[in-house]
């Protein structure tokens, strides 16, 4: 009997052991549990990556990411309702089952230093990584803004409105100053009464201004012609407005305009060109003549005579103008002006002469003037015939 007792307590002992295993067994099986890690950097939210860990135990080693323009927050266990939780290599296992673990991110943000070159503005401005940089405006009164460079010497042009990448830098503006305009090259060219005036464009030049003076200082009887245009041309009805009619010479000078970049397009004006001496645009002076049959006298019209200083008729017995023509008489303007016939009243007015000259008894033929200012003189008016 005590083999039996012994014997059956050896099952039983046996029996509870192997219960006890089994027990033992799905308890470690369930502690068991997969996560999942879930990241977005390559564009998609994906799992990269899965390990086991243990219900109550720390998740231990996490996966390493990194994300271009972005700074990594950590993993975090985020529930249906939106709420969520920071999971660390630390933080011990709460879920009893499979979960997912996601990767959050912040994007950053870099700095773009601006070096103004003279210019006003912001120093710096700021954009989120993959975010379309916009240009900060400069101004300057003195410049013309002419662009963006990443080298101090303005040779690596930089374009905004392309997208932040993923780091600071620095770039610098670039400018024209007014100073720096090249001073024109002046051509010109007389045909007739015009005066043509060209120039070889000016880079970054906005318009041009030209002036032609007798004077070669320029400082006074001025003509003076804005236009973008770089060759213009001018009659000797336009110089004799501004009374240029200096016979022997007039001069002629332009310079260049820069828009400078003060927000209001303003103009300002480079230096002067070298001072070109030019043909004169002379205006041919004319005359008509009217016979008073009654007094047997003319009356003599004169024409074009822009600003001469002096009026000279010649009465001549030869068929063409000649100052030197045999029986000249000549009338100047001193003699006009005694006479009471004003400079001014010229254009009008009408004076009479005697058809036949008193001193010599010759009958004159032909009539015929010039206009004179200082030394020089014009070229001789057209030739009327006395009957």
């Amino acid at each position: 009997m005590g083999l039996i007792k012994r014997g059956k307590i050896w099952v039983l002992f046996l029996m509870m052991s192997l219960v006890l295993l089994g027990m033992k067994s799905e308890a470690a099986e369930a502690s068991t549990i997969e996560v999942s890690f879930s990241d977005a950097s390559s564009g998609t939210a994906r799992v990269i990556s899965k390990k086991n860990v243990v219900f109550g135990e720390a998740y231990g080693t996490l996966p390493s990411v990194t994300w271009t323009g972005h700074t990594f927050l950590g993993w975090y266990d985020i529930d249906t309702d939106g709420s969520k939780r920071k999971i660390t290599a630390e933080t011990k296992v709460t879920k009893e089952s499979a979960h997912t673990l996601t990767a959050e991110w912040k994007i950053n943000t870099y700095t773009i230093k601006i070096v103004k070159n003279g210019g006003k503005g912001v120093s710096s401005v700021a954009f989120s990584y993959g975010a379309v940089t916009k240009a900060p405006k400069l101004t300057s009164s003195t410049q013309k803004f002419l662009g963006w460079y990443t080298d101090s010497k303005g040779k690596k042009k930089f374009q905004f409105g392309q997208k932040m990448p993923a780091k600071n830098f620095t770039v610098y503006a670039k400018w024209l100053k007014v100073s720096a305009l090249k001073k024109p090259s002046v051509k010109t060219g007389t045909s007739g009464t015009n005066l043509t005036i060209s120039i070889k464009k000016v880079p970054e030049a906005a318009s041009y201004q030209y002036q032609i003076s007798e004077d070669k200082s320029f400082k006074k009887n001025v003509l003076t012609i804005n236009t973008s245009k770089t060759s213009i041309k001018i009659s000797s009805k336009e110089t004799e407005k501004q009374h240029i009619q200096n016979f022997s010479s007039q001069y002629v000078r332009v310079r260049a305009y820069l828009a400078v970049s003060d927000g209001k397009n303003t103009k300002k004006p480079g230096k002067f060109s070298t001072v070109k001496k030019t043909a004169v645009l002379k205006l041919k002076p004319a005359i008509k003549l009217k016979y008073n049959q009654k007094k047997q006298t003319y009356d003599i019209n004169i024409l074009n005579i822009g600003k001469a200083e002096c009026i000279t008729l010649f009465f001549g017995t030869g068929k063409a103008a000649n100052a030197k023509a045999d029986g000249k008489a000549e009338l100047n303007l001193l003699e006009l002006s005694q006479k009471g016939i004003k400079l001014s009243s010229l254009h009008h007015s009408y004076f009479s002469i005697l058809r036949k000259d008193a001193a010599s008894q010759k009958h004159y033929q032909i009539v015929y003037l010039r206009l004179s200012k200082g030394s020089s003189s014009s070229a001789v008016s057209n030739v009327e015939k006395i009957k």
